[in-house]
This record gives C-alpha cells, sequence and structure tokens, in this order.
C-alpha cells in the first residue's frame, strides 16, 4: 500500500513538472490548460448530430465541418495526443443519450462499430 502511494505521489510531481516545462494547450483556441478546453467542448456539444442517410439506425457523433471537432480528432490521430480520447469518447456516448433511452446501455442490442484501419497505421499510432 505504501508503495502504491509512493507511486502516485511521483506520478503527480512528474506529471507538474512536465505540465510547467510542456503546458498543454487547447488545440483549437490554444487557451492554456487542457487539450481540449471546456470552452471548445462545449462548441462540439452544441453542434447538432447528424442523421446519416436518413437512417434511424445509424448515428454520426459530429461533422468535419466543425472546426472544433476536426482540429480534436487530427491532432488525437496524427499528433498521438491519446488524452483526447476521454473527451472524444464522451461527445460519442453523449450523442448516443441524446438518441437513444439511456437503458439501451445495459442491453447487447448495440454495436460501436469503427472505421476500418491499415494495419501500418494502427501499428503507428497504437489505437
Amino acid at each position: 500500500m505504501a508503495k502504491l502511494l509512493l507511486n502516485q505521489k511521483i506520478t503527480k510531481i512528474i506529471n507538474f513538472a512536465l505540465d510547467v516545462i510542456f503546458p498543454k494547450y487547447c488545440v483549437t483556441c490554444e487557451t492554456e490548460g487542457d487539450y481540449l478546453c471546456q470552452k471548445c467542448y462545449l462548441k462540439i456539444l452544441k453542434t447538432p448530430s447528424l442523421n446519416a442517410f436518413n437512417s434511424e439506425k445509424l448515428i454520426v457523433a459530429g461533422s468535419y465541418k466543425n472546426r472544433h471537432l476536426k482540429e480534436t480528432i487530427r491532432f488525437f490521430k496524427y499528433h498521438c495526443i491519446k488524452e483526447l480520447a476521454h473527451p472524444l469518447a464522451e461527445i460519442i456516448i453523449r450523442r448516443l443519450e441524446q438518441k437513444f433511452d439511456k437503458k439501451i446501455f445495459n442491453s447487447k442490442s448495440i454495436a460501436i462499430v469503427p472505421v476500418p484501419l491499415h494495419s501500418k497505421k494502427l501499428r503507428q499510432r497504437g489505437f
């Protein structure tokens, strides 16, 4: 237990030092603090969800027409900023919650399907 607490404290100290030396900036507005600031996150969420192909069964979480979402995805994919995975996942979850009753997440009737990725890109990015 003591070793775990020590490791957590060391991790906090290292992360603090890295934030001082290499501060995080929002990928869309360059505000210091996080890779995606709250203001830009809310701008992504305020963009209406698309009903792709007029389908009830297909949901698109966002559009590349939204500059904030486009930049966030670009930095996640091509600059390997894995800390953007969490806010991007939250956007998908919120879109699903808007479309479906929250009970659907407890069932096996929903599938989230990723866009196919070439194996070379998978090895490069790690995701």
